[in-house]
């Protein structure tokens, strides 16, 4: 089977910033993106414009608290 390691598809995301930003690409996200993916490294490198909120997906998958 031949899996890829999470740090290397977050790796290939990342070097595609200029290229995906040059064609005005949103990125349009599912689960597996975000599973396979390292959370720190595409809030802080990929810097393509994502629908919907980065932010969001902190709260289902890390321990933040709550704030109302």
């Amino acid at each position: 089977m031949n899996e890829e390691v999470p740090n290397d598809l977050t790796a290939r995301f990342i070097k595609q910033n200029k290229e995906l930003r040059a064609k005005n690409t949103i990125f349009v996200h599912n689960r597996y993106f975000w599973v396979y993916c390292n959370f720190k490294d595409i809030e802080n490198k990929f810097l393509v414009p994502i629908f919907g909120t980065r932010d969001m997906v902190k709260l289902e998958e890390r321990d933040v608290p709550m704030v109302f």
